[in-house]
């Protein structure tokens, strides 16, 4: 038999396995790294378009439509060198500070209260001195908000968001609106001349030429600081041209500088670690692999040198041992083939089950989205009311429902619930109480209150009830030509309302209705159920929901509850009714975070019209 040299150790099996590992975990390291670098990057550059949107959007929101934003713009434009501002060191309890707002506060609330209708000629009418005062009000207030909006995008104070908004005049030059560098001397960035070349922001460059909306940014090192910085721009529209855009520096230098900090010095651990996870791979392969082999190959050389038999018994002794426990192992080996074939029989067993209930799941939530209302109903082609609703179960299925309905051509009916389960259960027993009401409440006859309604549900619902379940229910039947709201809550949430016809009640905003109510339904039978009625006034809202909504929770145990729903409420409360729902979705997903939500959230808002 032809013998073999040493096999040096570079050569061997051992050292190559080495070597192949130690190089895809540093390739692994390389390409996490550099896809890190770029995610940050492009999450940096949609932060900064996503900013500059926001705050010319704003801008054009100034006035109640955009005849009037543009008068505003205009008169701005020329007359800045009369307008008197207060600069931020001023803006607390300096004396100035209260001669400022004592002028301007009577304007700026007569504003406040018809911003609804403000129109160019509602500008025109005021003569020259509250026309200059309620633009400066509307300055120092856009100003503001603009500030509050980009304090909004830093994660630190540190970080330094600077913003412009200007009008291209020609010869590279551009004349400002709002910056957060007022020119020195001046309280507010209003009437600077600011260089602008376009050759160097070809993105603004193309918003000019074509009217282009940017999706991407520059990046700008600043003259002053030195600081590298992500440009966006964004047009400003309004009547169909642009009036100006909108600049926005986010900073980058910063954000890049730390990035690759913690990726050399993560690196350098994750590299030291690696080399002693090689280490110790290659002698574990050797003290468990390696060796025994050798020792085969030096006896079977041995072998066939010698042919020796005796020899080879003698030297192979611990290893005739292994070798019938390979034998055995190969029994083992069959046997595991046995039982992983057994696992994986029960594995394709449980993925059907599992892709049934998915399947059913599926179905129940598409039965009942289906049961959901859909288009809101048409009274005789009477606008008499802007209703919206919105539901997002915690779970495939939901446990709360709303509904609203014709019941004849001048009542609406108005369901809200939530049943005190969730999952499957919970959607059956929901869908069990709204075809129960609903039927009733559309049964001939004379129309019923919503309390006489609840009697008979209640009774039938106990007796059928499983144990422990119950429904908070809160229904509502509008007479469309008087505005008189019947209502009964049977232990649900207190209904918010926003009284628009009364003056007062209009100043305090939503508020909600705590009276008393009853026992949740399927809770006691025999039980009798009080009236909650209300008479809504034109352009008086009103606004229920479930329990999901006030009792969503943040990452620090936190609950949302009552305070800053109506906060919220009041925030979106001269809105259409979907707007004002949407908004206080959004309040709630902003105050959650990735928390995950355990309850279903339901919204329902009417505005009487």
């Amino acid at each position: 038999m032809k013998t073999t040299n040493h096999i040096r150790f570079y050569n061997s099996l051992l050292f190559k396995a080495g070597i192949l590992v130690f190089v895809v975990l540093s390739m692994s390291i390389v390409i996490g790294t550099i896809d890190t670098y770029f995610q940050v990057m492009n999450e940096e550059k949609k932060n900064a378009l996503d900013l500059t949107e926001q705050i010319s959007i704003l801008v054009t929101q100034i006035g109640s439509n955009e005849e009037a934003t543009e008068w505003i713009c205009d008169y701005w434009e020329a007359n800045y060198e009369s307008m008197d501002f207060l600069t931020m060191d001023e803006a607390g309890d300096t004396e100035k500070a209260e001669e400022w707002r004592e002028n301007h506060n009577e304007i700026w609330q007569d504003f406040v209260d018809n911003q609804t209708h403000i129109t160019p000629e509602y500008f025109e009418k005021m003569d020259p001195e509250s026309q200059l005062l309620l633009a400066e009000s509307l300055y120092m207030f856009v100003e503001s908000t603009i500030e509050l909006v980009c304090g909004y995008h830093k994660e630190t104070n540190e970080r330094n968001v600077k913003y412009a908004i200007f009008k291209y005049i020609g010869d590279d030059k551009a004349f400002v609106y709002f910056g957060s560098d007022p020119e020195e001397g001046r309280e507010a960035a209003l009437g600077r001349i600011i260089p602008l070349t376009l050759s160097k922001h070809p993105i603004i460059s193309r918003m000019i030429d074509t009217g282009e909306v940017p999706d991407t940014t520059e990046r700008v090192t600043s003259s002053t600081d030195g600081i590298e910085y992500l440009y966006a721009a964004w047009p400003i529209t309004i009547n169909g041209s642009s009036k100006a855009i909108t600049g926005v520096q986010y900073p980058w230098s910063e954000t890049k500088t730390n990035l690759l900090k913690r990726i050399f010095r993560f690196g350098r651990r994750i590299l030291l670690y690696m080399i002693f996870a090689d280490i110790f791979l290659l002698i574990f392969l050797e003290i468990t692999f390696f060796v025994p082999v050798r020792n085969l190959r030096e006896h079977a050389r041995e072998f066939a040198t010698n042919k020796d038999s005796s020899l080879v018994e003698k030297g192979l002794k611990s290893i005739n041992r292994r070798n019938d426990e390979v034998g055995s192992l190969s029994n083992d080996i069959t046997d595991l083939t046995k039982e992983v074939d057994r696992h994986i029989k029960e594995i394709y067993t449980l993925a059907n089950e599992k892709a049934a209930v998915s399947a059913a799941l599926s179905l129940a939530s598409s039965i009942q989205q289906q049961a959901l209302p859909g288009a809101v109903p048409v009274f005789e082609g009477k606008n008499v009311f802007d209703l919206y609703a919105y539901m997002k179960p915690a779970l495939d299925v939901s446990g709360d429902f709303y509904d609203y309905y014709k019941i004849d051509e001048d009542h609406l009916a108005l369901v809200i619930a939530d049943v005190s389960d969730k999952g499957i259960s919970a959607a059956m027993y929901m869908m069990q109480t709204q075809t129960m009401i609903q039927t009733l409440s559309m049964a001939e006859g004379s129309l019923r209150h919503p309390k006489d309604l609840f009697n008979v549900i209640n009774d039938r619902l106990s007796s059928k009830s499983p144990i422990g379940m119950f429904v908070t229910v809160w229904m509502g039947i509008l007479e469309l030509s008087t505005g008189k709201l019947s209502c009964a809550n049977a232990g649900h949430e207190y209904p918010a309302i926003y009284r628009v016809g009364n003056s007062k009640n209009r100043e305090d905003g939503f508020t909600l209705m705590k009276v008393p109510h009853s026992p949740p339904l399927a809770a006691y039978p025999g039980l009798s159920f009080s009236a909650e009625d209300v008479v809504l006034e034109k352009g008086d809202v009103f606004f229920i929901y479930t329990d999901g909504v006030t009792d969503a929770n943040n990452k620090d145990e936190e609950l949302f509850g009552e305070e800053r729903m109506v906060m919220a409420l009041n925030k979106y409360r001269d809105r259409p009714a979907q707007e004002i729902v949407e908004g206080v979705r959004d309040e709630i997903v902003n105050f959650m975070d990735d928390n995950v939500q355990f309850d279903d959230i339901t919204m329902m808002c009417i505005r009487y019209l």
